[in-house]
């Protein structure tokens, strides 16, 4: 039995998806108990990602939810941001209830001048609203969304647990590429938030079968026939099957059949194009009137405001209304709750009107809407500028670099490099002005400098060659510094460096041709952060004057920091100090002598540390950030808090615990606020990664440093190599840890003093060195001690001697030498003493205490590995704790005080477990076996430490980590192991490890 002809309508329910449904109404459920959810839904264009989340809302509207959407677009350039503005254009009034945050309400970007403060606001905003309704948010499109957007996405999605939300995203995976910027957001997004991913694929024949039965009851030859005819051309896609279905509803064929005619085979859709077709043949039934008109609009966007589309295709109201109603009823349009714009059902039904415009007229109509924009005083340049562009209009490359300049200020510093790059192609292509090229190329290098890439390389160095054709030194030397700078932040210190240095002599051999003259460059040679508006970059600057009247070029106040950076103390501190003079006593600085002396304090604040005054370099540290402060400039007030974090904190303050994690959430919140000017998917959380691993939060620290495998900057990457090489050295991963270690130093020991960051450098040498130790390749471990003490001497640094004493102490304890050792341990601790070193203490003494352990100075042994374990426990470092808990747990089992062994153990164990320690879990090992040793010899004439020797042996340890558990040598170890074998008459390891079994001995 058919049901009668009514017209075509698309099935009331979901067909199909039944586990889908099933995980999106559990995951609504509790979110409406307070748990809230992330689920991303993606899928091929038109496999049902949106019907399914339009599902839910049924769901969502009958328990009274608040729902906010939004979606992101592919043929117009989303601003930076768009998807939130679109989301919190379309928010319902809530009664008593939260505000949009200012700079997303009125639907167009406001001042943004703090990305953190943005986020808190749009968390608040949630949270808010949560308080009293179930929240579920909508992003729609995510493949098509903006790096800035993705990164508040990023920000919110895990901090939704708690709250009464559900988010709902959904993309296209056939659309996401590596060069895509949600390729790198979306496993972070998932892991992050814990998140659930439904990947949509195509419709079963049986589920094919249910969408027939939904419109039609058929006998079941013909229900064959139309399953048959979905299953090939439709190919389970449901946007597909339902539009084909659709055509032929109107087509009349099912009604014929009905009609008595013959069911026969379905072949007349059958084209190459069919989706194209089966849209054109929906569309052309409006008459070709109609069709012109929503072709407009179809140019305009997926969103289109009514008034828009009214002026550019002059429409008269009644005109207007006439072709919206026809489309929504055609299921072309769908019209949007305000009554003030409309939507296309899909991207392809505006993709299918879009590409059927003859090309030139289709660049017609887009240079009428960016006039139409331009004329109503669009708040979205963006728009503007990509309807040009799309035009061929001379006026693009002006108004994608106002596009530019605006998500510059945002801190979309990608999207708003794109348009720069974008702009620049266009000149290039036009025979468009050379020298304004050259500064685009310029501008969106500079953009790049946190990000890495040869992109910026290539850009800068062709700048450069602008600058010389067009006689532009400005441009020339300032593409020249700048390339030096992007290097410096690359890792390449010996070219940036030279590169840099390079362009500040000939900008002072040049002062007067090269100093900022044109009011034009001057925005653009800036940084342009939020709180630099144009009137106080052409302020005049009392400090310019003064630095030109001496000769020296503004710029070179950049250049102390990354000298000191560089190893290079002494230069730095001079170039620092004299800048610093010049312009003490200078009234009204102006944004760029106040940069460069932030820069100057900073280059000063790293030489004094590593010349062993932390409490001078705090000044120099204080008082460039409160410059960077001033600026808004909060990507370098990141580097600033990290180093000091890294390079004064941790050793000379390692005591004060609280200050470490201030320091580290200051600058992982800095980081945040300057999130779009690093690479996507970059965690701010990098800068705590140093207090995770001293708090023993080493999963945590694991998953942040695993967060995307580039780094931006060496800053960045400093704290992932020298946490995860550190970590893997710790729980006896090798590998792990030189891999890491080498991507710091790949060439190794050849590395040349001042090509490098020096103190990642310096850190990876010790950790180099210890594992060298570790694996008692000394031969390799000296190397490495040899190079780290060339590299302090070379800089003139203090900071390390003590590091380097303490390593040498252990190298010559692995080599057998206690005497050394005992001595270099001694003189580590006395250059530790002023200024305070706490980490060389805790390391100086546990070290001593386990030679005096291992030669039978049990008191002395006790009061060096417990003078370490207080001082560790004072630090709240748990791994240096366990170390210290293993050495006295053995000690105390060797004396005999097995309730302070036990003690001792049970301290220890539960720190080693959870750190997945090797050392002090050999120890306890070691001291398991002390414990169940018998107090006499053995009927087969072992000596307890022989009987601990063959238990650690069973244990599969070497002679090596036998001698560290045990406090011998090596050596010493491979003795006690020769005698087991002749007292057993065994010459193996699995031999003897057999007899411990057999005996009960393992």
């Amino acid at each position: 039995m058919m049901s009668s002809a009514a017209p075509f309508q698309s099935p009331s329910t979901v067909v199909g998806r039944t586990k889908e449904r099933a995980f999106l109404h559990e995951a609504f459920v509790q979110a409406n108990a307070g748990h809230g959810q992330v689920v991303l839904v993606g899928g091929e264009a038109g496999i049902g990602k949106t019907t399914l989340v339009r599902d839910l809302l049924q769901d969502a509207g009958t328990a009274h939810s608040i729902c906010l959407a939004s979606q992101c677009y592919d043929l117009s350039t989303t601003p930076p941001y768009g998807p939130w503005l679109d989301l919190f254009a379309s928010t319902p009034a809530i009664a008593d209830g939260p505000q949009a945050p200012a700079a997303f309400a009125g639907g167009s970007l406001g001042a943004i001048t703090d990305q953190a403060r943005l986020y808190a606001e749009v968390r608040e905003f949630v949270t808010e609203a949560a308080a009293s309704h179930t929240v579920v948010i909508i992003l729609e499109d995510l493949h098509w969304a903006d790096p800035a957007s993705l990164e508040l996405l990023r920000y919110l999605a895990p901090r939704i647990g708690s709250l009464r939300v559900l988010l709902l995203l959904t993309y296209r995976d056939d659309e996401i590429t590596r060069s895509n910027p949600f390729y790198q957001q979306l496993p972070q997004i998932l892991r992050e938030s814990g998140g659930l991913r439904l990947d949509l694929r195509p419709l079963t024949g049986g589920e094919l079968t249910d969408l027939v039965r939904a419109r039609w009851r058929l006998p079941a030859q013909q229900e064959e026939i139309l399953v048959r005819y979905l299953s090939g051309h439709a190919e389970g896609n449901p946007f597909f099957a339902t539009e084909l279905l659709r055509a032929l509803d109107d087509e009349g064929i099912v009604r014929s059949w009905a009609e008595g005619a013959a069911p026969a085979e379905i072949d007349r859709l059958v084209m190459p194009s069919l989706v194209q077709q089966v849209i054109d043949y929906r569309i052309d039934k409006l008459g070709s009137e109609a069709r012109d008109r929503l072709a407009i609009a179809s140019v305009i966007g997926q969103d289109v405001p009514l008034e828009l589309w009214a002026r550019v295709a002059s429409l008269t109201e009644s005109e207007l209304l006439e072709t919206v109603e026809a489309a929504v009823d055609s299921h072309v349009l769908e019209a949007g709750r305000s009554g003030t714009r409309v939507m296309f059902v899909h991207a392809l039904t505006r993709a299918a009107l879009y590409e059927g415009i003859f090309p030139p007229k289709r660049r017609v109509v887009h240079c009428q809407i960016a006039d139409a924009l331009i004329e109503a005083r669009s708040q979205n340049p963006d728009a503007i500028a990509y309807h040009l562009v799309q035009a061929g209009d001379s006026r693009a490359p002006d108004w994608l670099i106002t596009a530019g300049d605006a998500a510059q200020r945002s801190y979309a510093w990608l999207s708003a490099g794109d348009r720069f790059e974008q702009a620049a192609a266009l000149l290039e292509a036009s025979g468009g002005s050379e020298q304004t090229r050259g500064w685009l190329l310029y501008r969106l290098a500079r953009l790049q400098r946190y990000r890495g890439g040869r992109r910026a390389i290539e850009a800068l160095a062709e700048a450069e060659r602008i600058g010389q054709r067009t006689s532009d030194p400005l441009l020339e030397t300032d593409a020249r510094y700048s390339l030096g700078i992007f290097q410096l932040f690359s890792g390449d210190f010996g070219q940036g460096i030279a590169n840099m240095m390079g362009g500040i002599e000939r900008m002072e051999t040049e002062l007067d041709l090269t100093m900022i003259g044109s009011n034009e460059r001057i925005p653009w040679m800036a940084d342009s952060l939020p709180s630099i508006d144009r009137r106080s970059l052409l302020a005049s600057d009392g400090g310019i004057d003064v630095l030109r009247r001496a000769g020296m070029h503004h710029r070179r106040g950049g250049i102390p920091m990354f000298l000191a950076q560089a190893g290079r103390f002494r230069e730095a501190d001079a170039i620092a100090r004299q800048f610093l003079e010049a312009t003490a006593d200078t009234p009204a600085l102006g944004n760029w002598v106040v940069s460069a002396k932030g820069h100057c304090h900073l280059g000063a604040a790293i030489a004094r540390v590593h010349v062993g005054d932390p409490a001078g370099a705090r000044e120099h540290f204080e008082a460039g950030r409160l410059l960077y402060a001033s600026l808004d400039h909060h990507a370098v007030m990141a580097f600033s808090m990290l180093c000091e974090l890294r390079e004064s904190v941790i050793p000379f303050s390692t005591r004060d615990v609280e200050l470490r994690r201030r320091l580290g959430r200051e600058a992982s919140q800095a980081l945040s606020r300057a999130a779009g000017s690093f690479p996507e998917g970059l965690s701010p959380e990098r800068a705590m990664l140093v207090v995770h691993f001293l708090d023993g939060s080493w999963d945590e620290a694991q998953a942040i440093a695993n967060d995307i495998p580039t780094h931006g900057t060496v800053i960045l990457r400093r704290e992932v190599v020298l946490t995860v090489a550190a970590i893997a050295r710790a729980q006896g991963r090798v590998a792990d840890a030189r891999a890491a270690l080498a991507q710091a130093l790949p060439l190794g020991q050849a590395t040349v003093p001042g090509t490098t960051l020096f103190s990642e450098s310096t850190d990876v040498m010790i950790i180099a060195a210890d594992l060298a130790i570790d694996q008692r390749s000394l031969v390799e471990a000296r190397g490495w001690l040899e190079t780290l003490d060339r590299w302090i001497a070379w800089s003139g640094a203090t900071l390390g001697q003590a590091e380097s004493q303490l390593r040498w102490a252990r190298w010559y304890r692995a080599e057998g030498n206690d005497a050394q050792a005992i001595e270099l341990a001694h003189s580590a601790i006395e250059l530790a003493r002023n200024p305070d070193q706490p980490l060389v203490h805790i390391g100086a003494n546990r070290l001593l205490g386990e030679i005096a352990a291992g030669a039978g100075n049990t008191g002395d042994a006790r009061v060096l590995l417990e003078t370490s374990l207080d001082l560790a426990a004072t630090c709240q470092i748990p791994y240096l704790e366990a170390l210290a808990h293993a050495s006295l747990s053995l000690l105390m089992a060797q004396i005999d005080d097995n309730e302070r062994a036990r003690m001792h153990y049970e301290l220890a164990m539960p720190i080693v477990e959870r750190l997945d320690l090797t050392v002090p879990r050999q120890q306890l090992a070691a001291v398991d076996a002390r414990l169940a040793a018998p107090h006499s010899t053995s009927a087969s004439g072992l000596t307890p430490r022989e009987l601990e020797v063959l238990k650690l042996v069973s244990l599969g340890m070497t002679d090596a980590a036998i001698g560290d558990a045990l406090f011998i040598s090596s050596r010493t170890a491979s003795q006690h192991l020769r005698s087991i074998f002749g007292k057993l008459g065994v010459s193996t390891r699995a031999a003897a490890t057999r007899y411990a079994v057999e005996h009960g001995l393992a």
